[in-house]
């Protein structure tokens, strides 16, 4: 098993535990103030300078910067994350959504040639290790409905705003449905 780097960055209002192996990303996960608590203290950013950590971290960072400012709209950091063979399916489907759109559970599983497994679709979003750039939150339930993000609705919401949605109470309003 090759060494994994560790990081966490803050960001605006987000914090980052970012962990990334010599092929890719391994983890980006915005963290509550819960799961902060929860993450593996292994690392201290006073002696981990961004300018001294892994290239990948550091590409990460700068995308998010860019992402989140509202310069970036598709990031090229590669990715190694672990998962099934069902789950990088999905995730690899997930990565195909474009800025600014989203797509139900549904879309998601006949994009994938598996069109009764939508709700095996949501539990692979749930395990996705790679917010944001494999992009869970543009994935919403029947109706547009905003549904479950391992980093809370909350979290969801303020992205899909960012990337131009316009929602009502807990619906995405369907301007930007992508098919």
């Amino acid at each position: 098993m090759d060494k994994k780097m560790v990081f966490r960055h803050d960001i605006k209002d987000f914090k980052f535990y970012i962990e990334a192996s010599c092929v890719g990303l391994t983890r980006l996960q915005i963290l509550s103030i819960d799961a902060e608590k929860t993450m593996p203290n292994t690392f201290d950013n006073k002696k981990n300078n961004l300018k001294k950590t892994h290239a990948i971290i550091q590409k990460t960072v700068e995308q998010l910067e860019e992402y989140l400012n509202g310069s970036l709209k598709e990031f090229d950091v590669p990715v190694d994350p672990e998962g099934t063979n069902f789950q990088k399916q999905v995730w690899n489907a997930l990565r195909e959504i474009p800025f600014g759109n989203v797509l139900s559970y549904k879309t998601i599983a006949e994009k994938i040639e598996n069109p009764n497994a939508y709700r095996a679709v949501g539990m692979a979003n749930n395990k996705n290790p790679i917010q944001i750039i494999i992009p869970c939150h543009r994935v919403v339930g029947m109706s547009n409905h905003l549904t479950g993000f391992g980093s809370g609705i909350d979290v969801k919401k303020k992205l899909l705003l960012l990337e131009g949605h316009r929602i009502n109470s807990m619906m995405v309003l369907e301007d930007n449905i992508w098919t």
